[in-house]
């Protein structure tokens, strides 16, 4: 069996120090061995960040401004628009609380104006 050699990145080490100072103020644990087993840890709570969940809006779906971005204007009403084309998917935490959600990336979407559709009173 090969041996890989593993290192630990520049982000990781960074905010893994940044994180084990801050703990300090909190903690002091006067065993070396256990200290360093304990900081080591902190690379593990770093790139504990949940999974984003991809999601493709589809033709016609409501434009929700809080979750894409498009070509539109300030001042248009997002009742009179739908989603034509979804360019690029919506990328985030999955969580129907919107406090709790986390957005990594915005959907990119094409609106296109919505058609009402008239019922013609001398067909009925």
């Amino acid at each position: 069996m090969i041996e890989q050699e593993t290192y630990e990145h520049s982000f990781i080490g960074k905010f893994k120090t940044k994180l084990n100072d801050e703990m300090e103020q909190y903690r002091e644990i006067l065993d070396t061995t256990k200290k360093k087993e304990v900081e080591e840890k902190a690379a593990n709570i770093i790139l504990n960040e949940p999974i984003g969940q991809i999601h493709w809006f589809q033709n016609k779906d409501k434009i929700d401004p809080s979750l894409m971005v498009g070509m539109w204007d300030d001042d248009d009403k997002f009742d009179d628009f739908e989603v034509d084309i979804c360019k690029f998917p919506l990328v985030r935490t999955e969580s129907n609380d919107k406090l709790n959600r986390r957005i990594y990336t915005y959907a990119i979407i094409h609106p296109q104006k919505k058609v009402h559709s008239q019922v013609n009173s001398d067909n009925q």
